[in-house]
């Protein structure tokens, strides 16, 4: 789809809303991703005796490439000299993550706030909004308050805004003094710019990072859960990894995409048209480089909104367009 045919003519916002303005949240895949792919040393791989045994290697060099950032700023609960988290295990992508969690708090009920990943709600049934909203419109109060025996996820970036939610360190603070366990969503950690990870707050029992929205991995998903469960851990995760049954071809890509691309590499490509683009469509910037805002009750309000809450609008198209020279701004 070429955007300047008709003359070279400006596009307005109304023109582009479904075409490369979506109400769709993908992260950006840039093609030199794919070609990075495509340089992969498969001969020299399969040419080992024990090919593709990268368990160790993969999670150290994960580490590394977490803690490479320029651009973000996180506490060093997630370092190996660190004694925040006492288990280190591969996951295939953050949704494993979940997946396991439902099980582990199987009849306890699940606390979030509007905006997030949809999955939870979809897969888990037992859960309770953490906000309250009246009439389409926030009114930044608590909803019936969090209680012994809940359990909470929260995404940072905060699936809802792109950014940290405005209760984030409030909610923490307050699972803390219940003793309610609180597992910390970073899936889009590698398209973010300007934001405080505190990973060693007490109420977080486990946190979760992956490489399918940061370079181009959603295909071959491989992350990194860290938690305080037990050594002795009976949980699939814990299990998985204590028998190798794990998802290595694609960690030894993962190995390969991690040479040419930190979890800055979006922003320092793409944030100067992003900012562009906001300015040039009276749209409100985010910390995440596939995700704006609009105002409230803007008159695409139906179309973008989510959860009663967030006109979120998913840009991953318009920067695309941009980079191909199809849309100026």
């Amino acid at each position: 789809m070429n955007l300047l045919t008709n003359g070279q003519k400006k596009m307005e916002f109304d023109e582009l809303v479904g075409k490369v303005f979506r109400n769709k949240h993908n992260a950006i895949y840039d093609p030199l991703f794919q070609k990075q792919l495509r340089s992969a040393p498969w001969q020299d791989w399969l040419g080992q005796p024990g090919y593709f045994e990268v368990q160790d290697q993969y999670i150290e060099r994960f580490i590394d490439w977490m803690y490479s950032t320029k651009l973000n700023r996180l506490t060093n609960g997630c370092k190996f000299h660190s004694k925040r988290y006492t288990r280190r295990d591969i996951i295939i992508g953050t949704t494993q993550s979940f997946d396991e969690a439902y099980f582990r708090y199987a009849g306890r009920r699940l606390r979030m706030f509007r905006g997030e990943y949809a999955y939870h709600r979809r897969c888990y049934r037992n859960f309770a909004w953490l906000d309250e909203h009246i009439g389409n419109k926030a009114n930044g109060e608590w909803a019936d308050p969090i209680e012994p025996g809940d359990w909470v996820i929260i995404s940072l970036p905060f699936c809802g805004t792109g950014g940290k939610h405005s209760k984030h360190e409030e909610l923490l603070d307050r699972c803390a003094e219940l003793d309610v366990p609180v597992i910390l969503d970073c899936a889009w950690y590698g398209t973010c710019h300007d934001l405080d990870f505190d990973l060693d707050h007490p109420a977080i029992t486990e946190v979760s990072f992956s490489l399918s929205k940061g370079i181009g991995l959603g295909n071959m998903r491989t992350g990194v859960r860290f938690s305080n469960y037990a050594k002795g851990d009976m949980m699939p995760i814990a299990q998985q990894n204590a028998y190798g049954h794990l998802v290595l071809g694609n960690c030894q890509l993962a190995l390969h995409q991690m040479e040419e691309f930190g979890p800055d590499w979006q922003a320092n490509k793409y944030l100067e048209w992003y900012k562009k683009l906001c300015a040039k469509y009276s749209m409100l910037e985010t910390n995440c480089l596939h995700v704006t805002m609009l105002p409230r009750y803007h008159k695409h309000f139906d179309y973008f909104l989510i959860d009663e809450s967030y006109i979120k609008v998913g840009v991953r198209e318009a920067l695309k367009a941009i980079r191909r020279g199809e849309l100026k701004v």
